[in-house]
């Protein structure tokens, strides 16, 4: 049941659909085990898209050249928190 729970709590909407129709008595779905299965399949697919953007990310930032942003670490935090400002002055109006 704390699985159950903690997934029911969890920030991501969408899910909470799958325990509450899961849960019910109906079509051969019988509560605990069905909201186990769903928080099963549900925490296989979550972890294997974020191991898999993992990698992906990876991949991408062995292209990157860090010499380059280490010489303009500066320039990119000043015009970063530039940028936010005017940003956030204009969402202020």
């Amino acid at each position: 049941m704390a699985i159950g729970g903690a997934m029911f709590l969890s920030p991501c909407l969408e899910i909470e659909a799958y325990f509450l129709s899961a849960g019910a008595n109906g079509r051969g779905w019988y509560g605990i085990p069905a909201v186990v299965l769903v928080a099963i399949i549900y925490n296989v697919i979550t972890l294997s898209g974020m191991l898999l953007m993992v990698t992906l990310g990876r991949r991408g930032l062995k292209r990157i050249n860090p010499h380059w942003f280490e010489h303009r670490e500066n320039l990119i935090t000043g015009l970063t928190l530039v940028g936010l400002a005017v940003f956030n002055f204009f969402i202020e109006l």
